[in-house]
């Protein structure tokens, strides 16, 4: 399942998981896309329609800005999707369970902020 809020897909077995941790679950549970209204599905049973409905608008969101937005946005949204994991990892930590690999964040967030570093020195 595909999570916006840290900008990843996650295995059921690390959904089920999270979702047993409180604070963590509070943080993926946020969601507010139309696959989630009037639902009291388990978060699973709903999966492959809310990856559909995330990536979309996260495409729409990036697309509807003027191309000299569009990078500090996508460096924007990178930093909050670090905070959280990072809100996530302290709650997985506290209950003494593994934390969510960040490298694949760091990278994209070293990679965006080369870019635009090399964007504005041009």
């Amino acid at each position: 399942m595909y999570f916006g809020q840290i900008g990843r897909s996650l295995e059921a077995v690390d959904v089920e998981r999270l979702l047993a941790v409180p604070a963590a679950a509070a943080e993926l549970r946020s969601c507010r896309l139309p696959c989630h209204r009037f639902s009291g599905h388990h978060l699973l049973d709903q999966a492959r329609e809310h990856s559909l409905w995330a990536r979309v608008e996260e495409a729409q969101l990036v697309s509807s800005l003027p191309s000299s937005m569009r990078a500090t946005s996508v460096y924007e949204r990178l930093k909050g999707q670090r905070s959280i994991l990072a809100t996530i990892n302290g709650a997985l930590e506290t209950a003494g369970e593994q934390p969510l690999d960040v490298k694949p964040v760091d990278n994209h967030l070293t990679w965006i902020s080369r870019a635009l570093a090399a964007q504005s020195a041009a």
